[in-house]
């Protein structure tokens, strides 16, 4: 099931393409919520993205950089799949100690905006909302 609401006759199709990456990222959020508190508390941690969906859009990558309130790190690998394997390989092969050894290439750096960060929590919280409706329904 899905479900578009605030839809008018002004809604043009960038707005309903805007809603799809914000929902997406939203998921991400709630992943990220999760995996939080598993997190060392002594030690900052870093948001790297990666995959070619995401990697394409600036505008997306702002995005999610604004819903979940961090800095997001950009791949600057084109591969990083494959060179996640050769690393683990190389490991495996006692040619490396550890493939976490060899940090990857970044690229740009996306600042979250607080007040877009605000907006976005608020809207998550009705997302959410309407999700368990949806799914209740």
């Amino acid at each position: 099931r899905a479900a578009f609401t605030g839809l008018s006759l002004h809604t043009q199709p960038i707005d309903i393409l805007q809603s799809g990456l914000e929902a997406i990222a939203y998921r991400f959020a709630l992943i990220y919520q999760r995996i939080l508190p598993q997190l060392p508390t002594n030690v900052d941690h870093e948001i790297i993205a990666g995959g070619g969906g995401l990697l394409s859009s600036s505008a997306w990558l702002q995005i999610m950089a604004d819903v979940l309130g961090r800095p997001l790190h950009t791949l600057a690998e084109k591969e990083g799949t494959s060179r996640g394997l050769a690393l683990l390989a190389l490991e495996q092969l006692g040619v490396i100690r550890r493939a976490s050894d060899l940090a990857p290439a970044l690229g740009m750096t996306y600042r979250p905006d607080n007040k877009r960060h605000a907006i976005h929590q608020e809207a998550l919280a009705r997302q959410m909302q309407l999700y368990d409706r949806l799914l209740s329904g």
